[in-house]
């Protein structure tokens, strides 16, 4: 493009247009200015700030008369003026504290809040987990807790026959325990000859492995890591199905069960009373108040006589009733 061409496009824009544009500019210039003075005046020396505060004075004076040419004269002196003295820079190690800063904001509502790592300890959950393991926690899948409280901000729903959660023990509050929900509030539990009654009804269990093995762990042996015999079942409770490990016996038991003879066993013993008290902790231990403590006890009856899936040990005697509110 020639500069002939270029003079005509120049000189083609009404000089009026140009005029509302520097207009326009000056007064954002002017509301720019005095904002980041009242912001970062106090840092600038006197020289500067003398020379920023007399630049806005001269151009909000253009702006008031419609003075092109002193408008035009002071708005890219204030402008580098203020590019110079009143931008809040950060250095880089305020840069990368405010990062560090923020992620740790983050991950500490993440922890609180949504999510959260935890390490097995113990061989309670075997074969599901592992000594050993570690697993992340959906902590907000039963709703939201404001953080360090007992206090929910929302429910969506209670915990699931077969699901396993992640709870704090009353009795000890420092420690994280990790177990299978069987039971749901209102609901009996009953367990009679190594089998777990849900409302009178047995949870459905076949032998998958009759000579399984695994391993545990005892910080309190000299040899912590044993390697211990057993019989793999899979046992179904709702929706869920997951493997459950007994002694390597139970098999042989079930079939003499089966077979009619009459087996011991050490789950409900003939002379037990009927009915007997939930066991609780000591109050000193307990953060829960009296009426709290109350409720979660739930209660222990006896069985209906009238259910004789099985008998002698094996019969119904007595019963646990999950409280409201509970599992």
């Amino acid at each position: 493009m020639s500069a002939d061409t270029n003079l005509i496009n120049a000189t083609s824009i009404p000089s009026s247009t140009l005029d509302d544009d520097a207009l326009k500019e000056a007064k954002a210039l002017l509301k720019l200015a005095r904002k980041r003075m009242k912001k970062l005046g106090f840092r600038l020396s006197q020289e500067p700030k003398r020379a920023i505060e007399e630049r806005i004075e001269t151009l909000s004076t253009a702006v008031e008369d419609n003075d092109q040419a002193t408008l035009r004269a002071v708005l890219l002196s204030l402008d580098e003026l203020v590019d110079e003295h009143l931008t809040d820079r950060k250095s880089p190690l305020r840069e990368y504290g405010d990062l560090i800063v923020i992620a740790i904001l983050v991950a500490f509502f993440l922890r609180s809040c949504v999510i959260e790592a935890f390490k097995i300890p113990s061989g309670s959950m075997l074969p599901t987990m592992e000594i050993g393991d570690h697993i992340f926690v959906n902590k907000i899948i039963y709703g939201m807790r404001i953080p360090f409280t007992d206090k929910k901000i929302f429910d969506s729903r209670i915990p699931e026959r077969g699901e396993v959660i992640v709870f704090i023990n009353p009795c000890t509050p420092n420690k994280d325990y990790i177990k299978r929900v069987v039971a749901l509030p209102g609901d009996t539990v009953e367990v009679r000859c190594e089998r777990v009654f849900i409302n009178g009804k047995a949870l459905p269990i076949e032998l998958a492995d009759p000579k399984c093995s695994h391993w545990n762990y005892d910080d309190m042996a000299l040899h912590p890591w044993t390697e211990e015999t057993c019989s793999l079942y899979r046992e179904s409770n709702g929706d869920t199905t997951y493997n459950v490990m007994y002694d390597p016996d139970r098999p042989n038991k079930d079939r003499r069960r089966a077979a009619g003879e009459r087996v011991p066993t050490t789950t409900f013993n003939e002379d037990f009373p009927s009915v007997h008290g939930v066991p609780d902790c000591s109050s000193h231990n307990d953060p829960r108040s009296p009426e709290q403590r109350l409720k979660s006890r739930g209660r222990i009856e006896t069985s209906n006589p009238e259910r004789n899936e099985m008998s002698g040990p094996c019969a119904p005697k007595r019963r646990y009733v999950v409280p409201e509110g509970h599992v």
